[in-house]
């Protein structure tokens, strides 16, 4: 699958899906937190199945 930079997610657009702040979305970036991102020049994207992937590695199971 190809992704188009129209695809590209900006830190306001993950803020706005997850409903957290831009900054809780630089805290969690690479290198400094988990969330992969496409660097292009001064500018950080977002690809859309990262932001999913990593909102899955966060989830919290009950304990039995």
């Amino acid at each position: 699958m190809t992704t188009t930079p129209e695809q590209l997610l900006t830190v306001k657009d993950v803020s706005k899906l997850l409903g957290v702040s831009d900054r809780c979305i630089w805290s969690v970036t690479s290198p400094r937190g988990a969330l992969p991102s496409v660097r292009i020049g001064r500018l950080v994207r977002y690809l859309p199945q990262d932001v999913a992937e990593y909102v899955q590695t966060m989830r919290v199971r009950p304990t039995a």
